[in-house]
């Protein structure tokens, strides 16, 4: 009997162990294609998104719709802001209306990852990409360039909505919106 370097010799036919080697292929085949579609967000701190940022406005959500998009068949979320203040950019804008992907529309629901969602009445600072031409906008860093305002017994305070936004070590969660918005200020100068 011969020494032999193949663990399933004799174990599984040839046919056997080509089915699992295909099997295997295709597993790992669909695990790259699903690697390659995947987005990595830049990570920003509250400098970058203050310089970078068409717009930084304090705003309060009016509207949220969700439809199927007719040119690309994906599900995006329009949300129609009044704005409280414009700290930068947006002119004389009395209101921003946000596109971006994801939301529930036609029996299809998409989620994702580091896109924030909005509530009719929710108050937040975001840091605005330039218009695009059909008058939308979009969130620099998506939820890096979000952050929920909420009222606290010392008047309103930030809360981040991604994690650790952009990895710099910064906390702004639970800091006073006016503190916030001085810092955004001193950053623009």
């Amino acid at each position: 009997m011969r020494p032999t370097t193949d663990p399933w010799e004799g174990r599984f036919t040839a046919p056997v162990r080509i089915a699992a080697l295909a099997l295997v292929g295709a597993v790992v085949g669909c695990m790259a294609a699903g690697v390659a579609h995947a987005t990595t967000l830049v990570p920003m701190d509250l400098r970058t998104l203050s310089t970078r940022a068409d717009a930084v406005v304090v705003a309060r959500c009016i509207d949220v719709r969700s439809e199927v998009d007719p040119a690309t068949h994906i599900v995006v979320t329009t949300t129609r802001f009044a704005v409280d203040q414009a700290v930068k950019g947006a002119g004389a804008s009395r209101e921003v209306v946000v596109r971006l992907p994801g939301g529930a529309a036609e029996g299809r629901a998409t989620v994702l990852a580091d896109v924030p969602s909005f509530s009719a009445g929710a108050t937040a600072v975001l840091f605005l990409s330039a218009a695009r031409s059909d008058g939308s906008r979009g969130i620099l860093g998506l939820s890096q360039g979000s952050f929920a305002v909420s009222g606290g017994s010392n008047g309103q305070v930030v809360h981040a909505t991604a994690p650790e936004h952009g990895g710099s070590g910064e906390s702004v969660d639970g800091v006073p919106l006016a503190d916030f918005l001085t810092t955004v200020r001193a950053y623009l100068r």
